[in-house]
């Protein structure tokens, strides 16, 4: 683990330098190490829930984030963003989830639903495509980052109106 953190370190200072596709890299061996080692990416997930799913999907966007930073080395800014959506923003939602719902006494079951959890999963995922792939068709370009901008919208939107209800829910003491 230690050898790892350093090498993780030392990946964001071989970036920093200039040096993109060696610092790349080795964060996506990292990352794949990790992946497949600790967080089973490579298994079934033991509890079939939604919730779970989407935290995995979370977790391959980290991984095809890091690899495809390898492979597109002229789209660096586009690849970014299976990372950035696919996993920052996918993983902070379903984090955010069941913090709110363990605060608010609610019962997990709610995580094996399709609704909200595969909606909100769906359309991040089609948002973290869209945006990634917005380099291929130059001529609608900005059309793709709006489309990209405007399913983001609409999934945090989405999960906003099933999850905000539950933050001020009054919990018995």
């Amino acid at each position: 683990i230690y050898l790892m953190v350093l090498l993780f370190l030392l990946s964001l200072i071989l970036e920093v330098l200039d040096f993109g596709l060696p610092s790349f890299l080795i964060r996506a061996l990292i990352i794949s190490f990790v992946g497949f080692k600790f967080w089973a990416l490579h298994r079934k997930i033991p509890h079939k829930t939604w919730h779970g799913r989407m935290i995995k999907v979370a977790c391959w966007f980290l991984m095809l984030g890091s690899w495809s930073l390898c492979f597109f080395q002229d789209y660096l800014i586009h690849m970014k963003h299976f990372v950035y959506v696919g996993t920052y923003v996918l993983l902070t939602l379903m984090i955010s989830s069941r913090v709110i719902l363990v605060h608010a006494k609610e019962s997990l079951d709610i995580e094996k639903r399709k609704i909200p959890y595969l909606l909100l999963g769906g359309l991040l995922s089609l948002a973290t495509w869209t945006r990634a792939t917005a380099f291929i068709l130059p001529d609608s370009y900005e059309n793709h980052l709006g489309y990209a901008g405007l399913v983001l919208f609409i999934s945090a939107s989405l999960w906003g109106m099933f999850f905000f209800k539950r933050i001020f829910k009054k919990v018995p003491a």
